[in-house]
């Protein structure tokens, strides 16, 4: 027994080591991809970490437990249950757009299994009242994972961010179902109750703005800043929305997420981490 512990002891710093060569290249190449002035070095570079991270799933059976922090233009969400890994990252375009990447990691026994995520550009006119699935992902680089369990049926809930375009960004409070029956992905449940019940939370605001998302464990709410129009003259134009210095939130009951609108945030656990910084290029993002 204490051989084997060794063995594998070993075998694990071996890919450690050589895992670390890969991970400073993947930095190197993110680093492009996000920040190049040349649009073709920032598309070039987009193309290569997309095939060496699906190279590295692929080959190396540890990666899905591997220390993934340094990857900067990479965000890396374990689920709490250990089901699966969720890596999402992003690319810029010209026109201040952005590219979304995805994919869910499963170890099966000694297997790994991996999901991409298709991005779907946003295609949909009213995202929040409806089911998404794998191919028709929403696409957005995510920076917190929540799992909600009510009676038989489990959530992964998302908070992510989406650069949107020159004028405005979004943040989004999305769900990951797995369903067991189909074997596929889903995005978005009836599981968020305002006037009517929707299937995610989406908020849009101007890009010189920033918004704070965050999940509050303490209080198990999921707080945010309410957003209006800098000038009453300009409500539905949500370029010009920004923070108006209030909070709501949304309250797990019952297995619902419920709204509470002007909460008090003053409380230094609700505030704490509320730095307001804006991503850079398709960083991940500050809550």
């Amino acid at each position: 027994m204490i051989r084997l512990i060794l063995l594998n002891f070993f075998i694990f710093t071996a890919f450690l080591v050589k895992a670390q060569g890969y991970f400073e290249v993947l930095e190197n190449i993110g680093q492009d991809m996000l920040n190049s002035d040349e649009e073709n070095v920032r598309a070039r570079a987009a193309e290569i970490f997309v095939k060496r991270i699906d190279s590295l799933i692929a080959n190396d059976e540890q990666f899905i437990e591997a220390d993934l922090k340094n990857i900067r233009s990479l965000s890396t969400l374990d689920a709490p249950d250990k089901k699966f890994r969720l890596l999402t990252w992003s690319s810029p375009n010209e026109d201040k757009s952005y590219n979304y990447f995805g994919r869910v990691v499963f170890k099966e026994g000694k297997y790994i299994r991996s999901v991409v995520l298709n991005d779907s550009g946003w295609k949909y006119s009213k995202p929040e009242s409806r089911k998404t699935d794998e191919d028709n992902w929403l696409g957005a680089v995510y920076y917190n994972l929540i799992k909600k369990k009510h009676r038989r049926k489990t959530y992964y809930i998302l908070l992510g961010w989406n650069g949107n375009n020159a004028f405005s960004n979004r943040k989004l409070i999305d769900v990951l179902v797995l369903d067991k029956k189909t074997d596929r992905i889903y995005f978005g449940a009836p599981i968020f109750t305002n006037k009517r019940t929707e299937y995610r939370q989406i908020f849009e605001f101007g890009e010189k703005s920033t918004m704070s998302l965050k999940f509050n464990e303490k209080e198990d709410k999921i707080i945010f800043d309410h957003l209006s129009p800098i000038q009453a003259n300009q409500k539905g134009l949500f370029e010009f929305y920004a923070p108006d210095f209030t909070y709501d939130a949304f309250v797990w009951k019952k297995g619902k997420w419920r709204l509470e609108t002007n909460i008090d945030a003053r409380n230094k656990d609700l505030n704490e981490g509320n730095q307001r910084k804006k991503p850079e290029k398709g960083l991940k993002p500050s809550n």
